[in-house]
Parts: C-alpha cells; structure tokens; sequence
C-alpha cells in the first residue's frame, strides 16, 4: 500500500472519515448559555429597542390558583406528581394563551418577543425574571400583558419594571394600562386570592405580595 493511501481502521472504517464524523458530533452536543450570551442571540435578530414584549405567565397566575385550589393543594408540593400535574395543566394552559396573543400581535414589521418559549434547565422563577427584564431593558420598544396577568408576580415585576422604564404597556386588546390601573388590578387580584384561599398558607403569601407590589406606587 502506498503512503498516501487512506488509512483503514480495524472496523473497515475510514479513519479520517471517523474523526471527522466524531468532530461534527461534539460540535452538535448541547452548549449551556448564560444571560449574557442569550441576550447575543437574541440581538443577532434584534436591532436594538424594537421589539414589543409579551408578558405572560409560565407557572403562575389565574391558572396556577385556580390548579392549586382545584389539585395542587392536595399533591406533596415538589413531587414529581405534583411537577408533572403542573406541567399538564399550569404550563401548557399558559404556554397556549402566549402564543395565541403573540400570534395575534405579531405583524409585518413587528418583531415580538414572547416567554414562553424558553426553557432553560435548572433556571427557577428568580432566574427567568431577572433574565426577561434584562431583555426587556435591552430591546422592548413596548410592551403587551396577557389576560389575567395580575395573578402572576413574575409579570407584575414585568409590568413595574416596564412602566419604571417608561414602555408603553397595553392589555392584549390594545387598550393602554397605565400605572394607576395596573396597580388597581393588582389589588384586586389579591383580594380575590384572599377571598378564595381557603386559608391555605401558599396563596395567602401570593396574594400579600402581590400587595406588596401595588404599595410600592
């Protein structure tokens, strides 16, 4: 066999096609990103503050109380009953609702960015909150609330920190909420916690905080 002939390995295989085939596969492995790379990749489609957010609740809101009330409160909190009943039937519920208001708000010409879409593994609530302000900082021009967001700290802290940064915020028929009026929402959403709670000590606590955040205005 010359020298230049291509190497064989014992398996009959080409052993530079192999190693090429074993490069491509590394390349294809999954990569975890952090906040700062996320926000590149957004900006490679973004330019700038152009973009009308959509807030929405993931694993919250009317749809978690109304689960919670329902089936929640009688599963071991955490298990992987409990995780795979809110899954079923928070998420995917709430995932459903985001994608039919973007679906509505999206236009030509329009870039928007939603939520829901987004699944980062090990991220909690704190994670995907601090995450989605920082998107909204850097390249909402505007932003559009959900039915029922008020139930939702995570798109309370949204709505706060949209108003705070002086976006126009409007409810998912168009019509502006103004800081008054989301604060207004806010609280009755808490009453409506309250009264419907059972005392059940999960949901008092999300309806003093959603207190806690109409009283910060």
């Amino acid at each position: 066999m010359s020298r230049n002939a291509q190497a064989i390995d014992s398996s009959g295989g080409d052993t530079t096609t192999n190693q090429g085939w074993a490069r491509m596969e590394n390349s294809c492995q999954s990569v975890a990103l952090n906040d700062e790379q996320l926000l590149q990749a957004i900006a490679c489609v973004v330019d700038g503050k152009t973009a009308t957010y959509v807030s929405g609740p993931i694993t919250t809101g009317q749809q978690f109380i109304n689960w919670y009330l329902r089936t929640g409160s009688h599963m071991a909190y955490g298990s992987a009953d409990y995780l795979d009943a809110l899954r079923r039937d928070v998420v995917g519920a709430n995932q459903a609702i985001i994608a039919e208001v973007t679906r509505r708000t999206r236009r030509p010409g329009r870039l928007v960015i939603e939520p829901a879409t987004l699944e980062v593994s090990g991220w909690g609530q704190t994670n995907y909150v601090s995450f989605w302000l920082k998107v909204i900082d850097t390249f909402a021009c505007d932003m559009v609330m959900v039915p029922q967001w008020q139930y939702s700290l995570g798109c309370c802290a949204e709505f706060r920190h949209a108003v705070d940064s002086g976006l126009t915020v409007k409810d998912h028929m168009g019509a502006r909420i103004d800081c008054a009026t989301g604060m207004s929402m806010l609280l009755e959403a808490a009453r409506d916690i309250e009264t419907r709670s059972r005392d059940l000590e999960f949901l008092v606590k999300i309806a003093a905080k959603l207190r806690r955040f109409a009283d910060q205005h």
